[in-house]
């Protein structure tokens, strides 16, 4: 049987240092990659308005649970909580680590926030850290092929829950009141501004992917491809 190698073209993202940055208010820019991060899924471009704390960032119709109800996100960057609310029974559409519901998705929570109305989105993750796993997420990881339409950033929880507790909100006093109750307790906060900028740069690499190409015994007019990973990274 023949055999002939080939290589494939692979796309990733990166994020350009300049210029990409995220202010909070009028205070220095954060530290691109120490302090922040751009999502992979985010498009390009800019905001700078007011934020808007959206829970989860959540909307389950059926479940009457819908973190963006009675607040308006619309032209706002609003701030999410990443993953989910602990199921409080068994009729619950949330599930709990590591099998979390598609509702925790990154994706689910960039569009949702996009249909919401909203300008950005950017996430804090409040769980316990893990030992040896990085906070960020890297924006290689969380790449997507298609354009979310929002801007998308992730921002260090001790970055975030000092500039909240300035101006006298708690995250983790918030966390907790949705965790227990498994309601929202969202919040317009008017005198809070972030300015974001994100230019991400489509990369494209040749990559040895494939292993090779088999001839088919069946269809000769065939090749059936045998790969070792897909070409897209994430």
């Amino acid at each position: 049987m023949g055999y002939s190698p080939e290589a494939t073209t692979g796309v990733i993202f990166r994020a350009l240092k300049p210029p990409t940055t995220l202010l909070l208010n009028d205070l220095p820019a954060l530290s691109l990659e120490n302090d922040w991060n751009p999502l992979g899924l985010s498009t390009s471009g800019h905001s700078e308005a007011s934020v808007v704390f959206v829970g989860y960032g959540i909307s389950v119709k059926d479940y009457a649970y819908d973190d963006y109800a009675g607040v308006d996100a619309k032209g706002k960057i609003v701030i999410a909580l990443r993953y989910e609310p602990p199921p409080k029974d068994s009729k619950s559409p949330f599930r709990g680590a590591p099998r979390y519901s598609t509702y925790a998705t990154l994706r689910a929570k960039v569009l949702n926030a996009r249909d919401h109305g909203a300008a950005g989105l950017v996430l804090v993750d409040l769980q316990p850290p893990r030992q040896a796993a990085p906070e960020l997420i890297s924006t290689k990881s969380s790449f997507a092929r298609m354009n979310n339409g929002i801007l998308a950033a992730q921002v260090k929880r001790e970055i975030l829950d000092k500039w909240l507790a300035d101006h006298g909100v708690s995250l983790a006093a918030l966390k907790e009141k949705i965790d227990r109750d498994e309601k929202p307790v969202s919040l317009e906060l008017p005198s809070l501004k972030i300015s974001l900028t994100i230019t991400l740069e489509q990369l494209r690499e040749r990559v040895e992917n494939v292993i090779g190409l088999l001839p088919g015994s069946f269809w000769k007019s065939q090749s059936r491809r045998r790969g070792a990973n897909s070409s897209w990274r994430r």
